[in-house]
């Protein structure tokens, strides 16, 4: 538990800094999302603190291809992607798997899974493509590579 009156910002590693609508926003491994102010020259002081959890947190800002505003948008291990209004947080997707990236690219959410399987997400909150996790194939062929290099 935090005493917000005495808080400085993170106490563990930051894993994400997005500059969005005038202010930075960071996350890091303390679960927290911080608002920062950084219109006063001096130093940034924190404007708000909008998550408290004790859970990794990831966040990205950006716009879908039909939409004129750039959100913002948070995950962490709850499987649910959140996207930010005015301060307020609305689940925008619920994930069947445990979020591990977020990233906006060309028009498109994308998220990365504990499964290793990214996801390309509409502005509805569909999934439109799944990029299956390919691991187990790549590191037989690894290994068959290795073992022919071995034996030649």
């Amino acid at each position: 538990m935090y005493v917000l009156q005495k808080y400085k910002g993170h106490c563990d590693d930051i894993y994400k800094m997005v500059h969005f609508d005038g202010y930075l926003y960071s996350v890091g491994d303390d679960g927290i999302m911080i608002k920062w102010n950084i219109k006063n020259k001096t130093s940034g002081l924190i404007d708000k603190i909008l998550i408290l959890d004790s859970e990794p947190i990831y966040i990205t800002a950006g716009k879908f291809n039909n939409e004129i505003d750039n959100n913002l948008y948070s995950a962490n291990i709850d499987s649910n992607i959140i996207k930010w209004k005015n301060n307020k947080e609305q689940v925008f997707i619920r994930s069947e798997k445990v979020i591990s990236y977020i990233s906006f690219i060309k028009g498109y959410l994308y998220s990365g899974d504990s499964h290793g399987i990214i996801t390309k997400w509409n502005s509805k909150g569909e999934n439109i493509s799944i990029f299956v996790n390919l691991s187990d194939n790549i590191n037989r062929f690894l290994r068959i590579a290795k073992i022919k290099r071995i034996t030649q």
